[in-house]
This record gives C-alpha cells, sequence and structure tokens, in this order.
C-alpha cells in the first residue's frame, strides 16, 4: 500500500525543481484536484466534464507552483491548492456559460495550436492572451472593433462567424464587407498610436501586427 504523503512533503517536493520527488507530488496533488474538479462539473452541463476537470486541474498545479512562496501554511498545502483548483473550475463554468451565449468564447476558450504544449507553457500563453486584451480594452477602439478583433485574430474566427456573432450580438444584419472595414480602421488607429503599437511589439504577438 502507496504511503500518503504529508503536506509539508508535498509543499517540499513541489520547489524541487526538475526531480523525481517533484513529478510524484505534482502526480498526487494532481488526482485529488481532478476529482473535487470533476465532481464540481458534474453537475453543469460541460460536454466534456473529464476533459473539462483535467484542464483545471493541470492549471492549478501549475497555478500552485508558481504561486508556492505565497502558500503561508506548507502544512495545509492540500487546502491551499483545493481552493486554487475551485476557483478554476468556478471560472470554467462561468466560461461555459458565457459559450452558451456569445460564440466567440468557445474560440477564445482555445487560442493554442500546439496540442502538445505542456502546462506551464499553456499558461504563459493565456497570460500573454491577457495581457493583450488589457491593451485592447485601453486601445482608442470602439466595441465593435475590439470585438472584431478579438474574434479575426485572437479566436481566429472567420469573417462569416464574426459577422453572424456580430449579427446575434447587435441584433442586425451584418455583412463581411463591415468586417472588413472595421478591420482596416483597427489597425489605422493601432499604428497612428506609437505607445500602443510598441506595447504590442513588446509582448511578440505578431497575430495583430
Amino acid at each position: 500500500m502507496t504511503r500518503k504523503w504529508t503536506d509539508r512533503e508535498l509543499y517540499d517536493a513541489f520547489g524541487q525543481n526538475g526531480t523525481e520527488q517533484q513529478h510524484q507530488a505534482f502526480e498526487i496533488l494532481y488526482q485529488e484536484l481532478y476529482a473535487i474538479s470533476l465532481f464540481m462539473l458534474q453537475t453543469t452541463v460541460a460536454p466534456e466534464p473529464q476533459a473539462l476537470a483535467q484542464d483545471c486541474a493541470q492549471e492549478a498545479i501549475v497555478k500552485a507552483w508558481k504561486s508556492l512562496a505565497t502558500c503561508e501554511q506548507p502544512d495545509s498545502l492540500r487546502s491551499w491548492a483545493k481552493t486554487i483548483v475551485r476557483n478554476q473550475t468556478l471560472n470554467a463554468i462561468a466560461r461555459l456559460k458565457r459559450q452558451a451565449e456569445d460564440p466567440i468564447e468557445t474560440h477564445v476558450d482555445k487560442p493554442f495550436g500546439n496540442e502538445n504544449a505542456s502546462p506551464v507553457e499553456i499558461l504563459v500563453e493565456k497570460e500573454k492572451y491577457a495581457a493583450i486584451l488589457e491593451l485592447l480594452a485601453a486601445a482608442p477602439l470602439s466595441e465593435r472593433s475590439r470585438y472584431v478583433i478579438t474574434a479575426k485574430f485572437l479566436a481566429q474566427m472567420s469573417e462569416e462567424e464574426i459577422c453572424q456573432a456580430l449579427s446575434k450580438k447587435e441584433q442586425t444584419e451584418l455583412k463581411p464587407s463591415h468586417v472588413q472595414v472595421t478591420r482596416a480602421k483597427n489597425f489605422k488607429k493601432i499604428y497612428s498610436d506609437a505607445a500602443l503599437l510598441k506595447k504590442f511589439r513588446d509582448l511578440q504577438d505578431d497575430s495583430l501586427l
């Protein structure tokens, strides 16, 4: 029978980067967090609760590892990590509700082309994605313009999909030409703002510029 690790042992192993102990600690805690997330998702309309629970548990493990220094009670590591996975799962449930209301959310949830990316690489990309959204929120753009940029270049939606989504969102019929005109205006505004342009380039995001 495998001995159960104490919270302190898990905490110590989490900080031993690249070791077998760290790998074992990740796997042990992952199984516990996965069970919590799956339980929460089973009462929702998640189409694939097992897969979504896996994502939530993996992201929680990565967040716990990156913020290990903020764990003030190493002897209660499990409770601390369980709070993280519960928050991740609640965010996922909220995202499901948004997806039911707006098609763009389904695309935004999967902005990464590398299916073999590690949980750490995925989290880094998501943080970069969030930073781009913050820049767009501060840019001198209309609500429709921000939507078009997000849909076209971040969510990688087709112009037909954007038209359908915007028509539903604005309750009016739009054509692809409306999207094309909006996109052209977007680039003109972004390129005319030197400070904003530099921020985008500092993120090294070639999908927009």
